[in-house]
């Protein structure tokens, strides 16, 4: 590959740099001699290129991208896609077509496409574009479980789980859920249990050894209230 591909090149402020204008210029991507590069790593951070993009090629996440995770993000996508001439075309949306279903992971980019659509009431769409799958609120708003870890009242099988969740909800806080509406995660459902494991725990002790606890009897909320 690397004799056989022809390269193109132009000059940028007096800086000669490699021309990708082909499909099998990306294919032919990891044979370029690296003394050929405009640069060998750059930030994270400070460009114009969305960041969350660039935390994903990050892979070591050292806040710098280099030319191996580059190499390695060209690599992946080009095996989720049929034709790679189709990711220089600068278009605002993807056409499910394109989405390469004869890999593993190909079939899973199209399910999740296909996913993120009905989610967003389009079930029917033949295309997704960058601002859809960007807004994850909309994307999970109708959803019941979404992998986030938070349980919300519209989640619960039962009026007695609902309530149950808010008494948590009113008593220890609340998270927010992917979609934008307010659950309780893991953590605090099992804290307000321990705290209610605690409250039974002196309660038990107040009925065993009432002056230890209670020094006024039932009177002793009032009279510390007082005080």
């Amino acid at each position: 590959m690397a004799s056989e591909h022809i390269w193109s090149f132009s000059s940028v402020g007096g800086v000669k740099r490699v021309n990708l204008e082909s499909g099998q210029d990306l294919h032919a991507l990891e044979h370029l001699d690296q003394k050929l590069w405009t640069a060998l790593s750059c930030p994270v951070q400070g460009l114009e290129i969305d960041q969350r993009t660039l935390d994903l090629i990050d892979t070591d996440k050292d806040g710098r991208i280099r030319v191996p995770e580059v190499i390695a993000a060209v690599k992946w996508i080009l095996s989720v896609i049929n034709n790679p001439d189709d990711l220089l075309k600068q278009e605002t949306t993807m056409p499910l077509s394109v989405i390469n279903q004869n890999t593993e992971e190909g079939k899973s980019l199209y399910a999740s496409a296909r996913q993120i659509l009905q989610n967003l009431g389009a079930a029917d769409a033949q295309q997704l574009s960058a601002t859809q799958t960007s807004d994850t609120t909309a994307i999970f708003a109708k959803t019941k479980f979404n992998g986030d870890g938070i349980i919300t009242p519209e989640s619960c099988e039962t009026d007695e789980q609902k309530k149950l969740l808010k008494d948590i909800m009113s008593c220890m806080g609340s998270d927010k859920d992917r979609s934008g509406k307010k659950g309780a995660s893991e953590e605090r459902i099992n804290q307000f249990f321990e705290h209610c494991e605690q409250y039974n725990n002196w309660q038990a002790k107040a009925e065993a050894d009432p002056l230890s606890i209670l020094p006024f009897g039932k009177t002793t909320a009032d009279s510390l209230s007082f005080c």
